[in-house]
């Protein structure tokens, strides 16, 4: 609904923001070997070109450290740029993409706001990120929210796709008595 996007739209991060957390973090890392920073949502591909900022930034401040990227993402968002930049810009980058099983499970709660369910466009940009080359799956980990309702036989399914069947996938069960 339109204050659901107004209040998003009004509370995301600016540059600013995220260049004081990095330098926040730089100053209390001195110790550190490896730094992480991650990228979440709401869904962290609708700012793109603020997460390269982030990145390009991040890259400076931390010159000589190696950075670990972590973005968790629902996977539909990826064009040809954001797999250039994810996989071949020499950025240690581990994505976490959220799907939940084949096509009937996936479709029926991770929707588009048209009601169009996002399996296929999912699969699509693995299809894309694994032609541009095969070895970028092993950067790719998935995380399935178990619904109990859904029949677990029909959820495992996924694993059989011949794009999933060797990448990493982590389980976890909603429980409806809170």
């Amino acid at each position: 609904n339109s204050s659901y996007n107004r209040y998003h739209s009004d509370h995301k991060m600016s540059f600013e923001t995220a260049k004081k957390l990095i330098d926040f973090y730089h100053a209390h890392s001195i110790d550190s070997e490896k730094i992480a920073i991650a990228f979440y949502g709401g869904e962290p591909l609708l700012e793109f070109e603020l997460i390269k900022r982030i990145v390009g930034y991040a890259n400076e401040v931390f010159e000589g450290k190696p950075i670990l990227y972590r973005m968790t993402t629902n996977a539909t968002l990826f064009t040809d740029e954001a797999i250039e930049f994810f996989f071949d810009s020499g950025n240690d980058f581990f994505i976490l993409i959220s799907l939940d099983g084949p096509k009937s499970i996936q479709d029926k709660n991770r929707k588009f706001p048209n009601g169009k369910g996002s399996y296929d466009m999912i699969l699509k940009n693995i299809q894309k990120i694994y032609n541009k080359n095969p070895e970028n799956l092993k950067k790719l980990h998935f995380n399935t929210v178990i619904d109990p309702q859904n029949d677990y036989s029909e959820i495992v399914k996924i694993l059989e796709h011949p794009l999933l069947k060797d990448v990493n996938f982590q389980f976890n069960i909603i429980e409806h008595n809170g």
